[in-house]
């Protein structure tokens, strides 16, 4: 019997190649030099790649599509590479200055497509063995959140909160892998950087998020709040930095000088 498609559970259509992070949020500034792809496990060997992260054994085309028709929908409102002044034009309401905005709150009708999509995006990387998507482990959560995205509904994962942060500075255009981390309040949490964004995705049913971002956190029956973070001055940056730099001298970099200095990497 062939394998089952992760998602529908059917065994009868062609599997097909499935990207974990949906290839448009992947950066397109150089197109002379293949993406950088860094983990953070001295285990894992620095990629490079034109395309992103992608498996070809977690879905068949019927996945897809029912993948691809959630990716469209949180896409279309979070525009992945867009800069923080664009969204601030398009948002219904800015926090802060309107030249140096602080945030930005979306309408409510835009909540429950934003969520399916960070949700389906994390159970990309459960479902995956792909070299990067190891450290997601969704638990007794996985078939809730299976049946969110065959639903079409945030009913199944109504736990389920995001902090999002729109990336300001220079590297705002850097893909990282799912990390899994515990808030100061013991809440599992996953971030996650992509398209322009850092995410911290609550998993959590049993606990809150610290109080400071409970108040800004994306939920159910609440708004898309973007919060403006310049992201290479947070401590997670550094962590990162600090893996990626022991990653690379275990086994090499494979980019010239450029991608070098971009990722501060020398």
């Amino acid at each position: 019997m062939p394998a089952a498609c992760a998602l529908t559970g059917t065994a009868d259509s062609k599997f097909v190649k499935a990207h974990l992070y949906p290839k448009a949020c992947y950066p397109r500034d150089d197109k002379t030099e293949p993406m950088a792809l860094i983990g953070t496990r001295i285990e894992e060997r620095p990629k490079r790649s034109w395309e992103g992260l992608y498996d070809s054994n977690i879905l068949s085309q019927d996945g897809e599509t029912i993948l691809s028709a959630i990716d469209s929908r949180g896409l279309e409102i979070l525009k992945p590479n867009e800069s923080a002044s664009k969204l601030s034009e398009r948002a219904d309401q800015v926090l802060g200055n309107k030249l140096n905005p602080i945030g930005m709150v979306l309408s409510q009708e835009r909540t429950e497509p934003v969520l399916l999509f960070i949700a389906s995006v994390l159970w990309r990387f459960h479902v995956s063995q792909m070299q990067g998507a190891t450290n997601v482990n969704l638990g007794r959560y996985a078939e809730d959140f299976r049946q969110a995205i065959l639903k079409n509904s945030i009913e199944p994962i109504s736990f389920f909160e995001v902090l999002i942060n729109k990336l300001t500075d220079t590297v705002g255009g850097i893909v990282i892998t799912p990390a899994r981390f515990k808030d100061k309040d013991g809440a599992n949490l996953y971030e996650m950087i992509f398209g322009g964004y850092r995410y911290w995705a609550k998993v959590d049913s049993g606990r809150q998020f610290e109080a400071p971002i409970r108040t800004i956190a994306t939920r159910r029956g609440g708004k898309v709040i973007v919060i403006c973070r310049d992201y290479q001055s947070s401590k997670s940056y550094k962590k990162f930095t600090t893996a990626a730099k022991r990653q690379v001298a275990a086994h090499g970099l494979p980019w010239n000088n450029a991608i070098k200095q971009k990722y501060g990497l020398n």
